[in-house]
């Protein structure tokens, strides 16, 4: 059923004029304690990066990346948050 859906959301979109855009999912995080909420891991480097909690952040720096000026664009992902687990 979600496959059916996102088939035609994805078509309307491109009548539209809008491309998928998928930016990278780890993004790298310059001080671990500004968002104590985000799941943060290891890259292959050892570099801290955290996953994406929401879109903006990994698409905004794509864009800066690419020099898009306007850009109609959409995107199917997971949306990673951290489950907190009671203790009572």
């Amino acid at each position: 059923m979600f496959e059916m859906v996102q088939e035609k959301l994805t078509a309307i979109f491109r009548l539209h004029g809008a491309m998928n855009s998928e930016p990278p999912i780890l993004t790298p995080v310059l001080d671990p304690a500004e968002n104590p909420e985000d799941i943060l891991l290891l890259d292959k480097r050892g570099q801290v990066v955290s996953l994406a909690s929401d879109g903006l952040v990994p698409f905004a720096r794509e864009a800066k990346r690419r020099n898009y000026d306007r850009i109609k664009r959409f995107q199917f992902f997971n949306a990673y948050r951290p489950k907190y687990v009671s203790l009572n």
